[in-house]
């Protein structure tokens, strides 16, 4: 979809308030998210109104700021926003000395989405002068365009006895469920055809895996690892342990949990320590989806949503 539609469609974001927020108050704001999750649109309709913008790129070397990135700052005044940072690690260490001689709120604006490298850089060498924002895919309030209302756990903690009573409140969804769900919480899928859907997901993966993969680690098999992928989605939200991921599909503990930080360093997974068992320090843990459709993209599902409702309910075998 062309790049002016989906400004045209922009739904705010919940964020947005939080992000001028910090923006006056750190020299530094660093938003972090997985690719297509919104982090450029964003910026463009908020603080992009008011700062330079420069995008970077993997190959390309802009404005030679990897070669000389003094002289690329020198050039570009504050506030200034630098997209896909993790392309540049070079402007790191720069950006941290004129920090250092100037903590004027407000000066940088840098996004990425990689936690491993130069985001890490960032978090280590700025400490106390850059602060990190995750931006997630979209909310159901956020697909609603509804004001920001008490979160219903905080209400029940004020009120536990009052809650009860409370009448339910409902969002003005479009969708039904399944058809959320089909869609993914990606913001650039809440406005694409139904029929395009998978061919949406499709392309999300193959990029993921050829270019945000490939920029990360040497994998040689990405054939392999895209089974690994299906593998670690077919199993979401349950227990497992990286034996268990190796056993499937004859890699060792080793290679699982290094593709395992994979998916979490490109904000793809996530995972939620288990219970220890008869305190004993055991390698389980509970792994989830950042977005749910891509785990049933994955899994290779059926493209009529509707077929897939009764799918959706249950586990899906892997073929």
């Amino acid at each position: 979809m062309p790049s002016s539609i989906l400004e045209f469609m922009y739904l705010e974001r919940s964020i947005t308030k939080r992000l001028y927020q910090l923006f006056e108050a750190f020299p530094v704001v660093v938003i972090s998210g997985a690719r297509q999750v919104g982090k450029s649109t964003l910026l463009q309709h908020t603080l992009g109104k008011q700062a330079q913008i420069v995008v970077f790129d993997p190959v390309v070397d802009i404005e030679n700021a990897r070669q000389d990135p003094e002289l690329f700052l020198n050039n570009r005044k504050s506030p200034l926003i630098l997209d896909e940072i993790q392309y540049t690690p070079e402007l790191v260490a720069s950006i941290k000395r004129r920090i250092d001689r100037d903590r004027t709120p407000g000066q940088y604006i840098l996004t990425g989405s990689q936690q491993w490298g130069v985001l890490k850089s960032m978090a280590e060498s700025l400490a106390g002068r850059a602060v990190f924002l995750d931006l997630e895919g979209f909310c159901l309030a956020e697909i609603a365009q509804t004001e920001a209302t008490q979160p219903w756990l905080e209400e029940w903690l004020n009120d536990p006895a009052a809650f009860p009573a409370k009448e339910p409140h409902r969002l003005p969804l479009k969708t039904s469920l399944y058809e959320q769900l089909w869609r993914g919480f990606l913001p650039e899928a809440q406005f694409l055809s139904l029929e395009v859907i998978p061919d949406f997901h499709s392309a999300y993966q193959r990029t993921y895996i050829e270019r945000d993969v490939r920029l990360l680690a040497e994998i040689s098999n990405r054939q392999l690892f895209g089974r690994f992928l299906r593998l670690v989605a077919a199993l979401t939200a349950q227990e497992v342990n990286f034996s268990q991921l190796g056993r499937e599909l004859s890699l060792t503990p080793q290679t699982s949990k290094r593709w395992i930080d994979i998916l979490k360093a490109t904000f793809q997974w996530f995972e939620i320590p288990a219970e220890s068992r008869h305190h004993q320090a055991i390698a389980l843990f509970n792994l989830f989806g950042k977005d749910r459709k891509i785990s049933f993209w994955v899994k290779k599902l059926s493209d009529n949503y509707k077929k897939r409702k009764q799918t959706m309910r249950n586990p899906v075998k892997l073929n």
